[in-house]
Protein backbone atom coordinates (compact mmCIF):
# COMPACT_ATOMS: atom_id res chain seq x y z
CA UNK A 1 0.00 0.00 0.00
CA UNK A 2 1.24 3.76 -1.25
CA UNK A 3 1.88 6.09 1.34
CA UNK A 4 -0.96 8.33 -0.26
CA UNK A 5 -3.52 4.90 -0.35
CA UNK A 6 -2.69 5.11 3.27
CA UNK A 7 -3.42 8.65 4.07
CA UNK A 8 -6.89 7.98 2.36
CA UNK A 9 -7.61 5.50 4.57
CA UNK A 10 -6.40 7.25 7.82
CA UNK A 11 -8.37 10.28 6.81
CA UNK A 12 -11.57 8.08 5.98
CA UNK A 13 -11.46 6.80 9.58
CA UNK A 14 -11.01 10.07 10.80
CA UNK A 15 -14.46 11.08 8.84
CA UNK A 16 -15.92 8.38 9.68
CA UNK A 17 -15.38 8.78 13.62
CA UNK A 18 -16.22 12.30 13.32
CA UNK A 19 -19.74 11.38 11.43
CA UNK A 20 -20.14 8.82 14.19
CA UNK A 21 -19.44 11.33 17.31
CA UNK A 22 -21.72 14.14 15.39
CA UNK A 23 -24.17 11.43 15.04
CA UNK A 24 -24.48 10.35 18.76
CA UNK A 25 -24.72 14.45 19.69
CA UNK A 26 -27.39 14.69 17.46
CA UNK A 27 -28.84 11.54 19.39
CA UNK A 28 -27.88 13.28 22.45
CA UNK A 29 -29.35 16.71 21.76
CA UNK A 30 -32.43 15.24 20.23
CA UNK A 31 -33.05 12.66 23.42
CA UNK A 32 -32.48 15.78 26.11
CA UNK A 33 -34.89 18.10 24.00
CA UNK A 34 -37.37 15.26 23.91
CA UNK A 35 -36.83 14.97 27.33
CA UNK A 36 -36.84 18.51 28.57
CA UNK A 37 -39.89 18.55 26.84
CA UNK A 38 -42.15 15.82 27.49
CA UNK A 39 -40.80 13.68 29.48
CA UNK A 40 -38.25 15.20 32.68
CA UNK A 41 -41.34 17.28 33.74
CA UNK A 42 -43.50 16.08 37.07
CA UNK A 43 -46.69 18.00 36.50
CA UNK A 44 -49.45 16.21 34.96
CA UNK A 45 -52.93 16.74 33.71
CA UNK A 46 -54.74 13.80 35.72
CA UNK A 47 -58.53 14.10 35.27
CA UNK A 48 -61.06 15.60 33.67
CA UNK A 49 -64.85 16.08 33.07
CA UNK A 50 -66.23 18.32 30.50
CA UNK A 51 -69.62 17.77 31.15
CA UNK A 52 -70.54 18.18 34.89
CA UNK A 53 -73.96 17.47 36.34
CA UNK A 54 -74.41 16.20 39.30
CA UNK A 55 -70.17 15.44 40.71
CA UNK A 56 -69.12 19.02 42.39
CA UNK A 57 -70.36 22.67 42.21
CA UNK A 58 -67.96 25.63 42.72
CA UNK A 59 -67.86 28.38 44.73
CA UNK A 60 -71.65 29.69 42.64
CA UNK A 61 -72.94 27.01 43.33
CA UNK A 62 -72.65 25.75 39.66
CA UNK A 63 -71.69 22.88 37.88
CA UNK A 64 -68.93 23.56 35.97
CA UNK A 65 -66.53 21.61 34.53
CA UNK A 66 -63.48 21.01 35.74
CA UNK A 67 -59.92 19.54 35.07
CA UNK A 68 -57.25 18.68 37.64
CA UNK A 69 -53.24 18.34 37.57
CA UNK A 70 -50.59 16.36 39.88
CA UNK A 71 -47.22 17.14 40.87
CA UNK A 72 -45.92 13.27 40.81
CA UNK A 73 -42.46 14.65 41.90
CA UNK A 74 -40.86 15.28 45.09
CA UNK A 75 -40.27 19.08 45.10
CA UNK A 76 -43.24 22.02 45.32
CA UNK A 77 -43.71 23.12 41.62
CA UNK A 78 -44.24 27.10 41.00
CA UNK A 79 -47.01 27.32 38.11
CA UNK A 80 -46.90 30.76 38.14
CA UNK A 81 -47.33 31.65 34.21
CA UNK A 82 -47.81 28.35 33.26
CA UNK A 83 -50.67 28.26 29.98
CA UNK A 84 -53.79 25.99 29.51
CA UNK A 85 -55.49 25.86 26.81
CA UNK A 86 -58.65 24.19 24.90
CA UNK A 87 -56.79 24.96 21.39
CA UNK A 88 -53.28 23.30 20.57
CA UNK A 89 -53.18 26.28 17.72
CA UNK A 90 -53.55 28.47 20.71
CA UNK A 91 -51.77 27.39 23.51
CA UNK A 92 -51.63 30.98 25.16
CA UNK A 93 -55.17 30.98 25.90
CA UNK A 94 -55.16 30.92 29.82
CA UNK A 95 -52.58 32.23 32.32
CA UNK A 96 -52.06 30.92 36.01
CA UNK A 97 -51.65 32.56 38.48
CA UNK A 98 -48.82 32.72 41.39
CA UNK A 99 -49.78 29.29 42.93
CA UNK A 100 -47.54 26.31 44.00
CA UNK A 101 -48.03 22.63 43.76
CA UNK A 102 -47.05 20.20 46.49
CA UNK A 103 -45.41 17.00 45.72
CA UNK A 104 -47.94 14.27 45.48
CA UNK A 105 -50.76 16.87 45.49
CA UNK A 106 -53.86 17.65 43.27
CA UNK A 107 -55.16 21.22 41.95
CA UNK A 108 -58.11 21.28 40.82
CA UNK A 109 -59.18 24.16 38.60
CA UNK A 110 -62.70 24.60 36.98
CA UNK A 111 -63.04 24.79 33.32
CA UNK A 112 -66.01 27.30 33.34
CA UNK A 113 -65.02 30.35 31.49
CA UNK A 114 -65.09 32.58 34.85
CA UNK A 115 -62.06 33.55 34.39
CA UNK A 116 -60.71 33.77 38.21
CA UNK A 117 -57.40 33.60 39.20
CA UNK A 118 -56.66 34.60 42.53
CA UNK A 119 -54.29 32.55 44.16
CA UNK A 120 -56.53 33.08 47.40
CA UNK A 121 -60.21 32.45 45.84
CA UNK A 122 -61.74 29.58 46.52
CA UNK A 123 -60.93 28.01 43.36
CA UNK A 124 -59.17 28.97 40.03
CA UNK A 125 -61.41 29.18 36.79
CA UNK A 126 -60.10 29.10 32.88
CA UNK A 127 -61.19 31.30 30.47
CA UNK A 128 -62.47 28.63 28.52
CA UNK A 129 -64.98 26.09 29.14
CA UNK A 130 -64.94 22.19 27.58
CA UNK A 131 -67.00 20.50 24.89
CA UNK A 132 -68.87 17.49 25.85
CA UNK A 133 -68.31 16.42 22.53
CA UNK A 134 -64.54 16.48 22.80
CA UNK A 135 -61.78 18.59 22.35
CA UNK A 136 -58.13 18.64 23.62
CA UNK A 137 -56.80 19.95 26.68
CA UNK A 138 -53.05 21.32 26.62
CA UNK A 139 -50.62 22.73 29.67
CA UNK A 140 -47.72 24.90 28.52
CA UNK A 141 -44.30 26.15 30.47
CA UNK A 142 -44.01 30.10 30.82
CA UNK A 143 -41.96 29.56 27.95
CA UNK A 144 -44.86 27.77 25.74
CA UNK A 145 -43.10 24.43 25.80
CA UNK A 146 -45.98 21.62 26.00
CA UNK A 147 -45.37 19.78 28.83
CA UNK A 148 -48.68 17.96 28.38
CA UNK A 149 -51.46 17.63 25.81
CA UNK A 150 -54.61 15.56 26.35
CA UNK A 151 -57.42 14.16 23.78
CA UNK A 152 -60.31 14.14 25.60
CA UNK A 153 -62.69 12.52 23.46
CA UNK A 154 -66.71 12.98 23.83
CA UNK A 155 -67.76 12.21 27.34
CA UNK A 156 -71.56 11.09 29.00
CA UNK A 157 -72.36 13.70 31.36
CA UNK A 158 -70.67 12.73 34.95
CA UNK A 159 -68.25 10.67 33.19
CA UNK A 160 -64.78 11.78 34.01
CA UNK A 161 -61.27 10.63 32.08
CA UNK A 162 -58.23 10.53 33.99
CA UNK A 163 -55.12 8.62 34.35
CA UNK A 164 -55.10 4.67 35.36
CA UNK A 165 -53.83 4.14 38.41
CA UNK A 166 -52.31 1.09 37.31
CA UNK A 167 -50.59 2.65 34.58
CA UNK A 168 -50.02 6.81 34.91
CA UNK A 169 -49.94 6.53 30.40
CA UNK A 170 -52.85 5.19 30.20
CA UNK A 171 -56.33 6.95 30.24
CA UNK A 172 -59.22 5.41 30.85
CA UNK A 173 -62.95 6.46 32.24
CA UNK A 174 -64.39 6.61 35.86
CA UNK A 175 -67.99 6.52 37.07
CA UNK A 176 -66.70 7.33 40.07
CA UNK A 177 -64.57 10.52 39.78
CA UNK A 178 -62.30 12.17 42.34
CA UNK A 179 -61.81 15.94 41.63
CA UNK A 180 -58.84 17.11 43.55
CA UNK A 181 -57.62 13.58 45.00
CA UNK A 182 -56.52 10.21 43.54
CA UNK A 183 -58.23 8.84 40.46
CA UNK A 184 -60.35 6.00 41.72
CA UNK A 185 -58.79 2.43 41.50
CA UNK A 186 -62.79 1.15 39.82
CA UNK A 187 -61.69 1.80 36.24
CA UNK A 188 -62.90 1.29 32.90
CA UNK A 189 -61.70 1.02 29.03
CA UNK A 190 -64.66 1.75 27.64
CA UNK A 191 -68.22 2.95 28.70
CA UNK A 192 -70.65 0.87 26.90
CA UNK A 193 -74.31 -0.02 28.87
CA UNK A 194 -74.67 -3.77 29.32
CA UNK A 195 -77.71 -5.09 30.93
CA UNK A 196 -78.03 -5.49 34.46
CA UNK A 197 -78.40 -8.56 36.48
CA UNK A 198 -79.66 -9.30 39.52
CA UNK A 199 -81.99 -5.91 40.31
CA UNK A 200 -84.98 -6.12 41.76
CA UNK A 201 -86.20 -2.72 41.53
CA UNK A 202 -88.00 -1.46 38.84
CA UNK A 203 -89.63 1.88 37.75
CA UNK A 204 -93.15 1.42 38.38
CA UNK A 205 -94.92 4.60 37.39
CA UNK A 206 -94.55 8.29 36.19
CA UNK A 207 -95.85 11.32 35.45
CA UNK A 208 -95.28 14.01 32.59
CA UNK A 209 -97.80 16.28 33.42
CA UNK A 210 -98.73 16.43 37.27
CA UNK A 211 -101.70 19.61 37.51
CA UNK A 212 -103.30 17.53 40.63
CA UNK A 213 -101.69 14.51 41.51
CA UNK A 214 -98.36 15.28 43.87
CA UNK A 215 -97.01 18.36 45.70
CA UNK A 216 -93.34 18.33 46.93
CA UNK A 217 -92.01 19.88 49.88
CA UNK A 218 -91.78 23.67 47.79
CA UNK A 219 -95.70 23.27 47.09
CA UNK A 220 -94.85 22.85 43.25
CA UNK A 221 -96.63 20.19 41.56
CA UNK A 222 -94.12 19.01 39.13
CA UNK A 223 -93.41 15.32 37.62
CA UNK A 224 -92.11 12.43 39.04
CA UNK A 225 -90.97 8.56 38.73
CA UNK A 226 -91.98 5.80 41.12
CA UNK A 227 -89.69 2.85 41.65
CA UNK A 228 -90.79 -0.51 43.51
CA UNK A 229 -88.75 -3.14 44.84
CA UNK A 230 -90.17 -6.44 43.70
CA UNK A 231 -87.60 -8.46 45.41
CA UNK A 232 -87.46 -10.30 48.98
CA UNK A 233 -84.69 -8.51 49.80
CA UNK A 234 -83.16 -4.93 50.65
CA UNK A 235 -81.53 -2.99 47.20
CA UNK A 236 -79.20 -0.35 47.95
CA UNK A 237 -79.77 2.37 45.13
CA UNK A 238 -76.64 4.65 46.51
CA UNK A 239 -74.84 5.98 43.34
CA UNK A 240 -77.36 4.37 40.85
CA UNK A 241 -78.03 6.63 37.51
CA UNK A 242 -81.23 7.90 36.43
CA UNK A 243 -81.60 9.72 32.75
CA UNK A 244 -84.08 11.59 30.36
CA UNK A 245 -82.02 10.63 27.59
CA UNK A 246 -81.10 7.20 25.60
CA UNK A 247 -77.74 8.94 24.62
CA UNK A 248 -77.10 10.30 27.46
CA UNK A 249 -77.28 7.54 30.14
CA UNK A 250 -75.45 9.48 33.38
CA UNK A 251 -77.65 12.51 34.20
CA UNK A 252 -78.26 12.29 37.74
CA UNK A 253 -77.67 9.93 40.55
CA UNK A 254 -79.33 8.88 43.70
CA UNK A 255 -77.40 9.54 47.09
CA UNK A 256 -77.06 7.37 49.53
CA UNK A 257 -80.56 5.27 49.69
CA UNK A 258 -81.55 2.05 50.47
CA UNK A 259 -85.01 0.41 49.28
CA UNK A 260 -86.67 -2.47 51.60
CA UNK A 261 -88.32 -5.39 49.56
CA UNK A 262 -91.66 -4.28 48.40
CA UNK A 263 -91.45 -0.62 49.15
CA UNK A 264 -91.32 2.02 46.57
CA UNK A 265 -89.82 5.40 46.23
CA UNK A 266 -90.82 8.47 44.72
CA UNK A 267 -88.20 11.10 43.06
CA UNK A 268 -89.08 14.16 41.35
CA UNK A 269 -88.44 15.20 37.98
CA UNK A 270 -88.19 18.53 38.69
CA UNK A 271 -84.69 19.89 37.92
CA UNK A 272 -84.14 21.24 41.05
CA UNK A 273 -81.64 19.00 41.55
CA UNK A 274 -81.53 18.04 45.28
CA UNK A 275 -81.92 15.67 47.73
CA UNK A 276 -82.91 16.49 51.59
CA UNK A 277 -85.24 14.74 54.72
CA UNK A 278 -86.04 11.58 51.73
CA UNK A 279 -87.21 14.36 49.00
CA UNK A 280 -85.19 13.19 46.05
CA UNK A 281 -85.14 15.98 43.28
CA UNK A 282 -83.49 15.03 39.82
CA UNK A 283 -81.76 17.31 37.66
CA UNK A 284 -83.97 17.50 34.87
CA UNK A 285 -87.79 17.83 34.33
CA UNK A 286 -89.53 15.08 31.75
CA UNK A 287 -91.12 16.21 28.12
CA UNK A 288 -94.45 14.45 27.45
CA UNK A 289 -93.52 13.30 23.83
CA UNK A 290 -89.46 13.26 23.50
CA UNK A 291 -87.79 12.00 26.28
CA UNK A 292 -87.14 8.46 27.47
CA UNK A 293 -86.33 6.88 31.39
CA UNK A 294 -83.23 5.37 31.76
CA UNK A 295 -81.99 3.76 34.96
CA UNK A 296 -78.60 2.34 35.35
CA UNK A 297 -76.63 0.61 37.73
CA UNK A 298 -73.68 2.59 39.69
CA UNK A 299 -71.18 0.83 37.50
CA UNK A 300 -73.49 1.84 34.08
CA UNK A 301 -75.59 -1.60 33.74
CA UNK A 302 -78.36 -0.88 31.54
CA UNK A 303 -81.67 -1.83 34.34
CA UNK A 304 -84.67 -0.85 32.26
CA UNK A 305 -84.74 2.02 29.34
CA UNK A 306 -88.43 3.33 28.55
CA UNK A 307 -89.67 5.50 25.59
CA UNK A 308 -92.09 7.86 27.36
CA UNK A 309 -95.93 7.46 25.20
CA UNK A 310 -98.15 9.66 24.49
CA UNK A 311 -99.41 11.12 27.92
CA UNK A 312 -102.15 13.92 28.85
CA UNK A 313 -102.28 15.90 31.89
CA UNK A 314 -103.09 14.78 35.01
CA UNK A 315 -102.81 10.83 33.54
CA UNK A 316 -99.99 8.71 34.77
CA UNK A 317 -98.45 5.56 33.13
CA UNK A 318 -97.53 2.57 35.17
CA UNK A 319 -97.14 -1.04 36.13
CA UNK A 320 -100.62 -2.96 36.24
CA UNK A 321 -100.81 -4.20 39.88
CA UNK A 322 -101.57 -7.70 38.83
CA UNK A 323 -99.52 -8.36 35.56
CA UNK A 324 -96.36 -6.18 35.91
CA UNK A 325 -95.53 -6.71 32.30
CA UNK A 326 -98.82 -4.64 31.36
CA UNK A 327 -98.16 -0.97 31.13
CA UNK A 328 -101.56 1.14 31.35
CA UNK A 329 -102.47 4.34 32.12
CA UNK A 330 -103.75 5.68 35.22
CA UNK A 331 -106.22 8.78 35.11
CA UNK A 332 -105.99 8.55 38.86
CA UNK A 333 -102.14 8.36 39.90
CA UNK A 334 -100.57 6.94 42.77
CA UNK A 335 -97.27 7.95 43.58
CA UNK A 336 -95.55 5.18 46.41
CA UNK A 337 -98.16 3.50 46.60
CA UNK A 338 -99.80 0.33 44.35
CA UNK A 339 -101.54 1.24 40.73
CA UNK A 340 -104.73 -0.25 41.94
CA UNK A 341 -106.56 1.90 40.68
CA UNK A 342 -108.62 1.89 37.21
CA UNK A 343 -106.10 1.76 34.36
CA UNK A 344 -106.22 1.69 30.74
CA UNK A 345 -104.08 0.28 27.66
CA UNK A 346 -105.32 3.17 25.59
CA UNK A 347 -106.38 6.97 25.96
CA UNK A 348 -109.12 8.37 24.63
CA UNK A 349 -106.89 11.58 23.12
CA UNK A 350 -109.01 14.06 25.79
CA UNK A 351 -107.38 15.85 28.74
CA UNK A 352 -109.27 14.86 32.21
CA UNK A 353 -110.58 17.74 33.56
CA UNK A 354 -108.79 19.46 36.35
CA UNK A 355 -112.10 21.19 38.26
CA UNK A 356 -115.03 19.72 38.42
CA UNK A 357 -118.64 21.61 39.50
CA UNK A 358 -118.53 18.90 42.20
CA UNK A 359 -116.70 19.96 45.49
CA UNK A 360 -116.23 18.90 49.22
CA UNK A 361 -118.63 21.61 50.72
CA UNK A 362 -118.10 21.02 54.65
CA UNK A 363 -116.56 18.41 57.13
CA UNK A 364 -116.67 17.70 60.29
CA UNK A 365 -113.58 15.14 62.46
CA UNK A 366 -115.26 15.43 65.58
CA UNK A 367 -119.27 15.19 65.57
CA UNK A 368 -120.59 15.55 69.11
CA UNK A 369 -124.14 16.92 69.20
Amino acid sequence: MTALAQQKKIKKKIQAKHLLMLLACLLLLIFLLCRNVFGSHTLFINEVMSSNRCVITDEDGDYSDWFELYNSGTTTLDLTGYWLSDDPTNPLKWEMPSVTIMPDEYLLIFASGKDRNEPQGPYLHTNFSLKAEGETLVLSTPDVRPIDRVEIGPLFSNISRGRSTQQRDRWVYFFDATPGAANNANEYKEIKQLPATDISVTINEYITANKTSLIDTDGDLVDWIEFYNAGDSVQNLTGFWLSDKVDNPFKWRFPEVVLQPKEYLVVYASGKNRSSNGNLHTNFQLNDTQDQLVFSTADGHLIEELAITKMIPNVSYGRDHENPEQWLYFPAPTPGMPNDTQGFVELSGKSLPTTYNLHINEAQTMNRG
